[in-house]
């Protein structure tokens, strides 16, 4: 089970998604992520299990929970935009390409995704 507070009642606020950064909080994210990164080392050292665990695909995976919901939402993303294009004048003729480039695309994604690597995925 999973339990979510409202931190709101705490006093914390949400930013604005869709507002980018401003430099000083670009600044911070860049102080603070190499030790992140440094962390993610120095613990797979320890425990390289739990690393493993944290680190393995949730999302693009066709063994999760959610895998059917999650495929047929990427592929309804994909004939929408495929609609969209065929529609616009000015990009109506990139539509086949975009259709080739699409058919597969969750499948590419999941052996992109779940591809083992001899580097430690970090952050």
């Amino acid at each position: 089970k999973v339990v979510l507070e409202d931190l709101d009642e705490r006093g914390f606020v949400n930013i604005d998604k869709l507002a980018s950064l401003d430099f000083e909080h670009c600044r911070w994210y860049l102080i603070a992520a190499p030790s992140l990164h440094a962390v993610s080392f120095a613990v797979h050292k320890d425990n390289p299990q739990l690393v493993e665990y944290i680190g393995k695909e949730k999302w693009f995976a066709d063994d999760m929970f959610h895998s059917d919901m999650f495929r047929n939402m990427v592929r309804s993303a994909c004939k929408v935009f495929i609609d969209m294009i065929e529609k616009t004048e000015r990009f109506k003729k990139h539509t086949g390409i975009v259709k080739r480039a699409t058919e597969d695309l969750w499948i590419k994604v999941v052996e992109i995704r779940n591809e083992r690597s001899r580097f430690l995925n970090v952050l």
